[in-house]
C-alpha cells in the first residue's frame, strides 16, 4: 500500500471515530454525511449509504445518502422497508461483521429478493457493513458498484473499523431524537395536567436544580423554568419567610429518609400577595448519589379560600335574597312550601308564616290552579326544567295579576326540593300591550295601521282562498282636507280624522277591517262576497256608497259646521295571486280616477289604468333620458307687428325621441312638471336663448331690437331661488334683460298674490318685461290683473281660433284688449292662422301677433335666415 493511501486510510479513521466525541447531535449528523463522502471518494465507490434499523417496527429506512455523479439517488425507496424484504441480508450480518458481494448476478437462490432489488438498482457489486451498538444490530452501511469491483480483505477491515464508529453515531443520534420526543410527549402532557411537572435535583453537596419543569398553569414557573433549571434557589426565595423554613425542613428529612414529600406553602412578595402551592413528589437516590424528587405542583391558593369564600358566598345570596325584586319560593316536590323571601310576602301580600306548609297553588286564581298547577310539574322536566311559564296569579286581597315562573329542582333530583322564581310582570304586560298598540294601530284614530292592514289583508286572501269568496280593497281619500287642516288648524283637522275613523267603523260588516294609512288617507277591507249571489263588484260597490253617504254628511268640529265628501278606489281580490302592495296600487289608481273625475265619486281599477300609468313612468324615463343626452331642443316662433314685421319670437320646447318620435309638448311638459324636472328644462330653454339674444346683439343689423319670450311654469315659478338664479344669468349679459320676455301662466296666481307680485317687481327691475300667457282660461280676475305689475297679456289660442263663428270668443277677445289698452299693457294674440282671424282682430285694435298664419316653430338656424331676410325685405306681406 502507498503512503497516500496509508495516509488516507489514518485520516478517515481519524474523521470517523471523532464523531463518538462531537459535542451536539447535529454535529454528529452532519458528521455521519462528510464520513461516508469520504468512504466513497477512498474506495472509489458509485454509492454510500446508512440504513438505520427499528427494531420494534421490524423496517429500515435510508438516512444519509452519497451518490456519483450520473448514479440515480436512491434515498427515498428504501423507507420503513420491512427487514423481511432482505433475509439473507439480515442473517448474514447477525453472523458477520461484513458481507461483500462481488457479482450481485451470481447470488444464490437463498439471496434472491436481495439480488432483484440490487439489480433494479443497477448495482454489480456491493459492501454492507453491519452497524453494531451494545450488541445490537442498529443499522447497515453500504457500498455499491454499478460495474464489477473486487474488494480486498484490508479494505473490508478498514470498513469494519469504520462501521464500528458509525454504529456509535447511530445509537447516539437515536438515543437523543428518543429522549427528544420523550420531552416533548412529557411537555404535551404537562401542559394537559392541572399542574406543573418536575424533577427536583440535589447534589452531594447540596446544590438544587430543576432538571424538567413542565408547562403548568403556574405563572412563576412559566416564566422561571430556564433560571430554575440551573438553580431552585430563586424559587425558595420566593417562598415567604413563614413557610421557608419549615419547606427546607421538610426537603432536607426526606432526602436523608427518602420519604415523599407532601407539603404546601406560600410563594409572593407578601401574605396579601401571595398564592398557595402544594408539592407532591416521590423521591429517589441516583447512581450519582444525587437525590431527585419527582413530581408536581398544585395552585392550591382557591381551595384555601374555599372556606372563606363559601361563607361569603352565603352571606351574599341571604342579602340578594332578601332584597331581589322577584320572589323565591322553596317547596317539596308534592308544590308543599317551605320557605319564602321577603318579596314573596309583598307580591302576595300574605306573611311567609301563612304560607309555610300550604299548597303553592293558593296564590292562583282558584279556577285556574289546577291546570296551571299541572302546567308547573311538567315544567320540572329535565328538558323544560327552568324554563319561564306564564300564569295568572291572585294575592292575598283577591287581585288577579300575569306573574312569570321560574322552576328547578334542586341538584335536579326528582325526590329533592323544588326552587321556584316569581316574577310580577304586570308592569311588563302593560308596556307589552302598549307596543303592540303602536306596532299596530293608529295612535290618533285607535284604527289598525298599514302593519297590521296587511297581516288583515294576508288572512282575508287565505279565506277568499279557501271559502272561494271575493274582496274588496277600498282607498279613501277626504276631499279638500288640506284646506280644512291648514284654515281651521291642525286640532280640528285631526277631530276631523277622529270622526271619519267611526263613521268608517260603524258603515262596515262585522269581519271588514278599517285602517289608516296617514294623512287623509283610509282604507277598507271588505270580504266574503259569495260568487252565487250578485257579482262582487255590485255587492263592494253598496257597501262604499254607504260609507260615502255617510261621510258626506255633517261634521260638527270645534263648533263650526264642515261638509265632507271623499273619493274612492275600489281593487276587487279573490285569491293570493295579489299582494297588498299591488292592491293598494291598484286601489290608489282607481282613486286618483275618482279625484279626475270631480271627487265625491267611486271608481274600479281596471287594466286600463296600469296600461296608463306604465305607459306614464316609460315617458318619464325616455324624457329623463333625453334631457341626460340632450336630446331636447328648443324652437322660435315669430311674432310680428300689424305691418307684419317680426318683432321677437316665442322660445317653444320640441322632443324628437329616437324611439317615439315627436312628443307633443302637451304630452310630456305637464309630465316634466310631476315629475320634478321642469326646472332642468326650463334653464336649459332660458339658456339656449340667451344665447340667440347674444348673437343678434353682436350681430346688429337690427337684430339687436328683437325680443325672446320665453315660457315658465307655475312650478318653476314657485321654486325658491327662481329669481336669485335667473338674476345670476342676467348679470353676466345685463344689456340683453331688456329683450328678454318671461310668459307666466294665470297658474302662477293660485300661489300667494303679494309674494307673487314681489317676484315680478325684482324681475321687471332686471330689465327683463313679463306677460301673462294663456289669458282667460285660468284664474281670471280684475282685481289681480289690477294690482300686478304686467307687461303685457296674451290673448289664448282658443278664442283666436273660433273668433269669426263664435259670438262669445269673439267678445272675449275683444274685452281683453280693451282691457290691456285701459291698464296700459300691450296685448299679442297668439295662434292666427286665417287671414279672416287677423283683420278681425286687427278691427279690434290688436296690434301684435303669433301663429301659423306668419310662421311654423322652426330651429334656430332657420329663425336667424326668417329674420334676416325680413330685415332685408322690409316685411313680409300681410294677407
Amino acid at each position: 500500500m502507498d503512503l497516500d493511501a496509508l495516509n488516507g486510510q489514518q485520516g478517515l479513521l481519524i474523521d470517523v471515530f471523532g464523531l463518538t466525541t462531537s459535542p451536539t447531535t447535529s454535529r454528529v449528523v452532519s458528521g455521519v454525511q462528510t464520513a461516508i463522502e469520504k468512504i466513497a471518494a477512498l474506495y472509489s465507490a458509485d454509492r454510500a449509504y446508512i440504513m438505520v434499523v427499528d427494531q420494534s417496527e421490524k423496517t429500515v429506512s435510508t438516512t444519509h445518502e452519497f451518490v456519483r455523479s450520473g448514479i440515480s439517488p436512491q434515498f427515498h425507496t428504501i423507507q420503513n422497508t420491512p427487514l423481511e424484504s432482505f433475509p439473507w441480508l439480515m442473517t448474514q450480518l447477525g453472523h458477520t461483521p461484513a458481507v461483500v458481494i462481488d457479482d450481485v448476478h451470481q447470488l444464490g437462490s437463498e439471496a434472491q429478493l436481495e439480488r432483484a432489488e440490487l439489480s433494479r438498482q443497477e448495482v454489480r457489486s456491493a459492501v454492507l457493513v453491519g452497524l453494531i451498538c451494545d450488541d445490537n444490530l442498529v443499522g447497515l452501511f453500504g457500498l455499491d458498484y454499478t460495474e464489477r469491483k473486487r474488494i480486498r480483505d484490508d479494505q473490508v477491515r478498514l470498513l469494519e473499523l469504520c462501521g464500528q464508529a458509525l454504529g456509535a453515531a447511530v445509537a447516539r443520534v437515536r438515543a437523543e431524537t428518543e429522549k427528544s420526543h420523550a420531552l416533548k410527549s412529557l411537555q404535551v402532557f404537562s401542559g394537559q395536567f392541572p399542574g406543573t411537572l418536575f424533577k427536583l435535583n440535589q447534589t452531594p453537596d447540596g446544590y438544587l436544580r430543576f432538571t424538567y419543569l413542565g408547562d403548568g398553569n403556574l405563572p412563576f414557573f412559566k416564566y422561571n423554568d430556564c433560571a430554575l433549571r440551573h438553580s431552585a434557589a430563586l424559587m425558595i426565595e420566593k417562598i415567604l419567610d413563614a413557610d421557608r423554613e419549615s419547606f427546607e425542613g421538610m426537603l432536607r428529612h426526606s432526602a436523608k429518609f427518602r420519604t415523599p414529600v407532601e407539603t404546601r406553602f406560600r410563594m409572593g412578595s407578601s401574605e396579601q400577595q401571595c398564592c398557595w402551592l402544594e408539592m407532591r413528589a416521590a423521591v429517589s437516590l441516583l447512581e450519582d448519589n444525587s437525590v431527585e424528587w419527582s413530581g408536581i405542583f398544585f395552585d392550591v391558593t382557591e381551595s384555601k379560600r374555599d372556606r372563606r369564600a363559601l361563607e361569603d358566598q352565603s352571606r351574599m345570596t341571604r342579602t340578594i335574597l332578601e332584597n331581589m325584586p322577584d320572589g323565591v319560593i322553596t317547596s317539596d316536590i308534592n308544590g308543599r312550601i317551605n320557605n319564602v323571601n321577603p318579596a314573596v310576602e309583598r307580591i302576595f301580600k300574605i306573611s311567609r308564616l301563612t304560607l309555610l306548609g300550604k299548597s303553592i297553588g293558593m296564590l292562583m286564581s282558584p279556577a285556574l290552579a289546577e291546570p296551571q298547577m299541572y302546567m308547573l310539574n311538567r315544567s320540572l322536566s329535565s328538558e323544560a326544567s327552568g324554563s319561564s311559564i306564564e300564569i295568572l296569579a291572585m294575592d292575598g286581597l283577591g287581585r288577579e295579576f300575569p306573574v312569570e315562573v321560574r322552576m328547578s329542582l334542586v341538584d335536579g333530583d326528582p325526590s329533592a326540593a323544588v326552587v321556584g322564581v316569581i316574577s310580577d310582570i304586570s308592569e311588563r304586560k302593560k308596556a307589552e300591550a302598549e307596543i303592540e298598540d303602536l306596532a299596530f294601530y293608529d295612535p290618533l284614530t285607535r284604527l289598525p295601521n298599514r302593519r297590521l292592514l296587511k297581516d288583515r289583508l294576508h288572512q282575508a286572501l287565505s279565506d277568499s282562498n279557501r271559502d272561494n269568496t271575493s274582496g274588496a280593497l277600498v282607498f279613501i281619500d277626504l276631499d279638500h282636507f288640506k284646506t280644512i287642516n291648514d284654515s281651521a288648524g291642525h286640532s280640528v283637522g285631526d277631530q276631523l280624522l277622529t270622526e271619519v275613523a267611526k263613521r268608517l267603523s260603524q258603515s262596515v260588516r262585522e269581519g271588514d277591517t278599517v285602517a289608516r294609512l296617514g294623512g287623509d288617507e283610509f282604507v277598507v277591507v271588505l270580504k266574503g262576497f259569495k260568487q252565487n249571489a250578485r257579482p262582487p263588484a255590485e255587492q263592494a260597490e253598496k257597501v262604499c256608497e254607504k260609507i260615502r253617504d255617510a261621510l258626506n254628511g255633517t261634521y260638527l268640529l270645534n263648533g263650526a259646521e264642515y261638509q265632507g265628501s271623499s273619493s274612492m278606489g275600489v281593487a276587487l281580490f279573490h285569491d293570493h295571486d295579489t299582494t297588498l302592495e299591488q292592491l293598494l296600487a291598484q286601489a290608489d289608481l282607481a282613486m286618483f280616477r275618482a279625484k279626475d273625475d270631480g271627487r265625491n265619486c267611486i271608481r274600479f281599477f281596471d287594466q286600463n289604468m296600469q296600461t296608463a300609468v306604465s305607459q306614464r313612468l316609460s315617458l318619464e324615463a325616455d324624457l329623463r333620458q333625453a334631457i341626460r343626452h340632450k336630446q331636447l331642443m328648443v324652437y322660435y316662433q315669430p311674432q310680428v307687428d300689424g305691418d307684419g314685421t317680426v318683432i321677437g319670437a316665442e322660445a317653444l320646447i320640441r322632443w324628437n325621441s329616437p324611439s317615439r318620435g315627436f312628443v307633443s309638448p302637451g304630452e310630456f311638459i305637464p309630465l316634466a312638471e310631476d315629475a320634478g324636472l321642469i326646472g332642468e328644462i326650463g334653464a336649459y330653454v332660458l339658456d339656449q336663448s340667451l344665447g340667440i339674444l347674444q348673437a343678434w346683439a353682436n350681430r346688429g343689423s337690427g337684430f339687436e331690437e328683437l325680443s325672446l319670450s320665453v315660457n315658465v311654469s307655475a312650478k318653476q315659478f314657485q321654486s325658491p331661488d327662481f329669481v336669485s338664479n335667473l338674476q345670476n344669468k342676467i348679470a353676466v349679459q345685463a344689456e340683453l334683460a331688456e329683450n328678454l320676455k318671461l310668459e307666466i301662466t294665470e297658474s302662477v296666481f293660485a300661489l300667494d298674490l303679494a309674494h307673487v307680485s314681489a317676484m315680478i317687481c325684482e324681475i321687471r327691475n332686471m330689465g327683463v318685461t313679463v306677460s301673462l300667457d294663456d289669458f282667460g282660461t285660468g284664474y281670471s280676475s280684475l282685481s289681480y290683473l289690477k294690482n300686478l305689475p304686467l307687461d303685457e297679456l296674451k290673448i289664448d289660442q282658443s278664442f283666436v281660433r273660433d273668433l269669426l263663428d263664435d259670438p262669445s270668443d269673439a267678445a272675449i277677445a275683444e274685452t281683453i284688449l280693451a282691457l290691456a289698452s285701459s291698464l296700459g299693457m300691450r296685448a299679442l294674440a297668439e295662434g292666427v292662422e286665417t287671414a279672416g282671424q287677423l283683420r278681425r282682430l286687427k278691427a279690434m285694435g290688436c296690434q301684435f301677433f303669433q301663429g301659423f298664419l306668419f310662421a311654423r316653430p322652426m330651429p334656430a338656424t332657420e329663425l336667424d335666415a326668417y329674420v334676416a331676410h325680413q330685415l332685408g325685405t322690409g316685411r313680409r306681406p300681410l294677407p
